[in-house]
């Protein structure tokens, strides 16, 4: 155990297929987009998972562990602990996660223009690298 109260192998018993705690998570997610789509406020999500295994251990995240029933899943060329990490906007990782994060934002404001959307995204006000005018859309990865 570290200082946090949990270590990496906690980490990993609980995230294991067969972890209860992890089918609890699950299933309240799974519980709450219900909820939402019941008060026609749906909760758009997008799965992605690494296309490149990790050496001696293979993906990190299987097939089906990425894919939610209903909602669109993709992969980024990348390993696992790199999946979120792009180098530049031209990274095909990038291009793929913020192209979603556009098709999904479009959805929601009823169909916006994708160029101008694109445009505002691109001349957007960054913290740390991180959109401060953004609402936050649900992206697993």
């Amino acid at each position: 155990m570290n200082f946090t109260g949990w270590s990496n192998q906690d980490i990993v018993q609980v995230l294991r297929p067969d972890s209860e705690v992890l089918e609890s998570i699950q299933t309240r997610f799974r519980e709450g987009l219900t909820v939402r789509q019941q008060r026609n406020q749906p909760i758009k999500v997008t799965c992605f998972r690494e296309e490149i295994p990790v050496l001696f251990l293979g993906p990190v995240v299987r097939r089906e562990s990425a894919k939610m029933y209903g909602f669109p899943s993709s992969t980024i060329n990348a390993t696992h602990s790199g999946i979120s990490k792009f180098p530049s906007r031209r990274d095909n990782g990038y291009q793929r996660v913020s192209g979603e994060m556009l098709r999904l934002i479009g959805k929601l404001g009823g169909g916006t223009n994708g160029a101008a959307m694109e445009e505002e995204v691109n001349g957007r006000e960054e913290e740390n690298g991180v959109d401060k005018r953004i609402e936050p859309l649900i992206i697993m990865i």
